[in-house]
């Protein structure tokens, strides 16, 4: 569609940044910016506005960016695709914008490929389509900020480069993730606030990633995902139980810093949060409630699970399986269906946390060496207090462990396990019982 004040202009087509002969794609304003009438490429920097709705043809991409330094400012209007094609597609170029604009029944909304680089998204709308945002093949510093994604069949933010800045967007409703990110080292995931996605985040084989600030409610799936690239390390792995290193997940190549920091998490139908096959992660404060498990870690080593609440989950409320050297600190698990706490792995370290009201045991450690229990409290459980089974040289030291349903420590097959200035009474059972297969244990100094 073109504009009538510009009508008598399309007949000169040859000194228009952005036409070519038989199809213009733009016509340029009093203003120094260019007005964007209809699809097609643009080939010189400048701004470009829409003075209106803008359709697209029956198949094919609308509006594709070959020039640096490209804005296109969509005024609040539309561009409205054939559900086949791409809204705005670049192709290497660096500094694009688009702001301000409606994007509409695209196969992809926009993408950026072939090392383009400082491509922004911003205050604008993608709906009705099937992949909302795109970046891969060497591109880099995407941004996509304040802007409203939903009713997609797919993703809606695919991120397959590095430096990426998801910020402060609104995603519901998607078939696929609200945010993808594969093979993009240094990226920002913030602030986002996502609901009823067939997946929420999801980071694989990326390092130094900060997940940090969403809210997930509803989230068909796991609520925030993130994964190695799985490796082999299992001559660094001191489990005992050879069933369980025959079954360890296989991790990891690790995947570098990535922190997972003061999200939220409700209501939803897969674990809320889940790391497999990472090193050298930390998953702090957050607040996890009603998914499955509230926080699984499995595969990994040097894991940090520091200052987080899990409540109501309907399995465990944080649970680290098939690790080694994990640090769980100063979170509170509180009545969770299962476990409060849930370990196997060597020399995990579990100190001054809240397990209290879940529907099993305050904390379940087995087949492991070297897990360290200290400072805890562990409350009004179920089942047992503390649950050891299949340990050697572990330490339950320095814990409260009071009112709990059945056992407050319970040890079974354990091997040099100490157990040492603990507070337990008031237990449904025995404050302390050690079973078959037990020994070289160390009890003193445990009594209220």
């Amino acid at each position: 569609m073109v504009l009538a004040a510009f009508a008598a202009a399309l007949v000169v087509t040859a000194g228009i940044p952005g036409v070519v002969a038989g199809a213009p794609a733009a016509l340029q304003a009093a203003d120094s910016s260019t007005a964007l009438t209809e699809c097609g490429p643009i080939d010189e920097p400048g701004t470009y506005e829409l003075r209106g709705n803008v359709t697209a043809p029956s198949a094919g991409d609308c509006l594709t960016v070959r020039a640096d330094g490209v804005t296109i400012d969509g005024n609040g209007y539309a561009i409205v695709g054939n559900e086949s094609g791409i809204g705005v597609a670049t192709d290497g170029v660096t500094g694009l914008t688009v702001t301000n604009v409606t994007l509409t029944g695209w196969s992809t909304a926009v993408s950026a490929t072939g090392g383009a680089e400082n491509v922004t998204v911003r205050n604008s709308t993608i709906t009705n389509g099937a992949l909302g945002v795109a970046a891969f093949g060497g591109s880099t510093n995407l941004v996509v900020t304040d802007t409203h994604i939903h009713d997609l069949a797919g993703t809606g933010i695919h991120l397959r480069a590095d430096d990426g800045h998801i910020v402060g967007n609104e995603i519901e409703a998607t078939g696929g993730f609200a945010v993808d990110v594969a093979a993009g080292d240094g990226v920002q995931v913030s602030d986002n606030r996502i609901n009823a996605t067939r997946g929420g985040i999801e980071v694989t084989d990326s390092a130094g990633v900060a997940i940090s600030g969403n809210e997930l409610r509803s989230v068909n799936g796991t609520s925030i995902h993130l994964a190695g690239e799985g490796g082999d390390w299992r001559d660094d792995y001191r489990g005992n139980a050879p069933l369980f290193i025959a079954v360890i997940l296989s991790p990891p190549e690790p995947i570098g810093p990535t922190e997972i920091v003061g999200n939220t998490v409700a209501d939803g139908d897969g674990n809320g949060i889940l790391v497999q096959d990472a090193s050298d992660v930390t998953v702090r404060q957050n607040r996890v409630v009603r998914s499955r498990d509230g926080i699984r870690v499995g595969g990994t080593k040097q894991v940090s699970i520091v200052n987080n609440t899990a409540v109501a989950n309907r399995d465990d409320g944080i649970s680290l399986a098939g690790s080694a050297w994990g640090l769980i600190d100063n979170n509170t698990a509180r009545a969770n269906a299962d476990d409060g706490f849930y370990v196997v792995g060597d020399d995990a370290t579990v100190t001054a946390n809240l397990a209290a009201e879940n529907g099993d045991d305050g904390l379940d450690a087995q087949n492991s060496t070297g897990v360290v229990v200290r400072g805890n409290r562990f409350l009004d459980n179920r089942n047992d207090g503390v649950f050891f089974r299949g340990i050697v040289d572990g330490v339950i030291e320095d814990n409260e462990v009071v009112r709990n349903d059945d056992d407050g420590v319970d040890l079974r097959g354990t091997v040099g396990v100490r157990v040492v200035n603990n507070t337990v009474c008031g237990s449904g059972d025995n404050n302390l019982i050690s079973r078959t297969g037990t020994r070289g244990t160390v009890v003193r100094n445990n009594g209220c």
